[in-house]
């Protein structure tokens, strides 16, 4: 009986999930802090930058990736323009593609409880 080759090598977008989804455990369990904004803002806080600098690093890594950054907060603008706020540092630090980066206010019940933002994956750029 054959069985179908087992593709050692995952490919970069398959790397890079993974890659998105260890830094989201890290929020998850406190090992990295949360993108955090004060009441009612959305500039993030200064212990903020580690994660996001993390997420940067990560993107430029993988540049062809899609990733969806998800702001959260009951009020809907409040949440896009933060994610707004991450995205437009990420552009400004990193090496990155802002075609490749999109934005969304999500849904407050799937929020992380120590995080406002969170990430959600696209399709890989071919």
């Amino acid at each position: 009986m054959e069985t179908a080759p087992v593709d050692a090598k995952p490919n970069s977008g398959q790397l890079f999930k993974e890659a998105i989804d260890r830094l989201q455990n890290k929020i998850k369990f406190g090992m990295s802090p949360g993108i955090e904004f004060k009441k009612g803002e959305s500039k993030f806080s200064d212990k903020s930058k580690a994660t996001i600098d993390q997420l940067g690093q990560l993107i430029e890594r993988y540049p062809d990736s899609r990733l969806t950054v998800v702001g959260f907060d009951a009020d809907k603008t409040l949440a896009e323009e933060r994610a707004k706020a991450v995205v437009k540092y990420l552009s400004t630090t990193f090496r990155v593609k802002p075609e490749n980066i999109q934005v969304k206010a999500g849904d407050p019940a799937k929020q992380l409880k120590n995080s406002a933002i969170g990430f959600e994956m696209g399709e890989t750029n071919r």
